[in-house]
């Protein structure tokens, strides 16, 4: 038979279930359940975001003229079935994504809802 004087008191001859009991053991239990649940939940928004992003850019225009890559005030994506995203400016000229200020890449299409 064990005698336990103060709440948080562990003495060695105690079995591990009475040693168990007290804010300690439940302290990092906590942890160790928050912890890998926490990790989950930021990469699973991160990929949400980041999957977000690839479908909402901004549409850029060669300039060949100037040899520069001008932006455009209309959203585009990737997804390829859509129609092409035109420039607001002529109706015609396909957008494209930004690379660097003297080259665009891709051509975007448009979003639809």
């Amino acid at each position: 038979m064990y005698v336990i004087l103060l709440k948080n008191t562990i003495y060695k001859g105690m079995p591990k279930t009475l040693q168990r009991v007290g804010k300690n053991y439940k302290h990092k239990r906590m942890k160790k359940l928050l912890l890998p649940a926490l990790i989950v939940a930021m990469g699973a928004g991160a990929a949400f975001a980041g999957n977000m992003m690839k479908f909402n850019e901004t549409g850029y225009v060669f300039d060949e003229g100037q040899q520069l890559c001008i932006a455009d005030t209309k959203m585009c994506g990737e997804d390829e079935t859509n129609p092409t995203c035109t420039w607001s400016v002529d109706g015609v000229t396909p957008l494209q994504r930004f690379i660097s200020p003297t080259e665009c890449g891709k051509i975007l299409h448009e979003i639809l809802p």
